[in-house]
């Protein structure tokens, strides 16, 4: 099955000429749900990167703010995105029983644990990229 990479078109054409073949170079990367990968620029965005995965749709999409270009390694971060690809869904599973089996007023220390889900996610994901990364050198 092959992926398809939607381009949004508020995305800047000079931007898009250094992303593009870093998304694609990384295509492989995804797990098979993935279908499409909607490419989004998201000016004002604090963060470099970031994913937001819908596998019931079958797409992870990407957005990319200014900070991208900041000189960091930018390959790292369009492969670290993509392994969100792996970890939200099992984040999002997680996130939900917590709070099906938690009483309402449990509110705090249910914060509490997403908040510590979330982090494990992080650092899962990281894992991954870094893993990925020796796995290609």
């Amino acid at each position: 099955m092959s992926i398809t990479v939607k381009w949004d078109a508020s995305f800047p054409a000079d931007l898009r000429v250094v992303v593009e073949p870093l998304i694609r170079d990384h295509l492989h990367y995804l797990p098979s749900w993935v279908a499409e990968v909607p490419v989004f620029w998201v000016d004002g965005m604090e963060c470099p990167a970031q994913a937001r995965v819908q596998e019931e749709y079958r797409w992870i999409a990407i957005d990319i703010g200014p900070s991208f270009f900041s000189g960091q390694d930018r390959a790292h971060m369009i492969l670290h995105e993509f392994c969100h690809a792996y970890t939200i869904p099992p984040t999002k599973v997680a996130k939900e029983c917590i709070r099906n089996f938690c009483p309402e007023e449990t509110a705090p220390g249910l914060r509490i644990a997403e908040d510590v889900i979330t982090q494990r996610m992080e650092a899962a994901t990281e894992d991954l990229t870094l893993m990925l990364e020796r796995i290609r050198a």
